[in-house]
This record gives structure tokens, C-alpha cells and sequence, in this order.
């Protein structure tokens, strides 16, 4: 596996080992006031602040990691739990060719 990082800015973001959470990118942009989640293993689903995706392009089922905190504030999409992401790295598939 090859964690490549995906942020710009460090001060808005680290990337490195404390990055210790899986999750999946999903694209509820469908649903009304919504737009991309992050959905852990265990089926949760996170509602991440928009300066997240400042420096990163999300796509339906890219697999990252991530560092985040639960944040109490309202969110227009009432499907996942809103959070502020400290830090986020994709996951690029290993092709196994050399």
C-alpha cells in the first residue's frame, strides 16, 4: 500500500502517521444539501467541513485516511456526523507491477 499525500497547505492540514482512520470518499452530491462524505468501516458516515476538499479531489469510493474531530455545528446534509478533518491522505491502490 502507498499513501500519497493529498493536502497543500500544512497548516490547514497534516499529513503523516497521526492520518490513523480509514474511510471511504462517497458522492451524495444526488441528495439534497449534500456533497461528498466520508463513510468509516463500521458503516458511519462523516460530514466533513468544506475546507477539507479545498486541497483535495475527492471521487466516489477513493479510499483515504484521515484524522478528525467531531464538531458541534449544523449541517444542511443529515446524513453523516459533522466533523473537522485535521488530516487526509489517499490510498493509491498497489498494482503489484514493478
Amino acid at each position: 500500500m502507498v499513501i500519497a499525500p493529498a493536502c497543500r497547505d500544512a497548516r490547514m492540514m497534516t499529513v503523516g502517521p497521526e492520518c490513523n482512520v480509514r474511510a471511504t470518499v462517497r458522492d451524495l452530491t444526488a441528495l439534497d444539501g449534500c456533497g461528498f462524505v466520508l463513510e468509516l468501516p463500521n458503516g458511519v458516515r462523516l460530514s466533513p467541513d468544506a475546507q477539507v476538499w479545498e486541497g483535495f479531489t475527492p471521487y466516489e469510493g477513493q479510499q483515504v485516511m484521515i484524522r478528525f474531530q467531531q464538531i458541534n455545528r449544523a449541517t444542511t446534509c443529515q446524513v453523516g456526523r459533522p466533523v473537522h478533518i485535521y488530516c487526509i491522505t489517499e490510498i493509491q491502490p498497489t498494482s503489484g507491477q514493478y
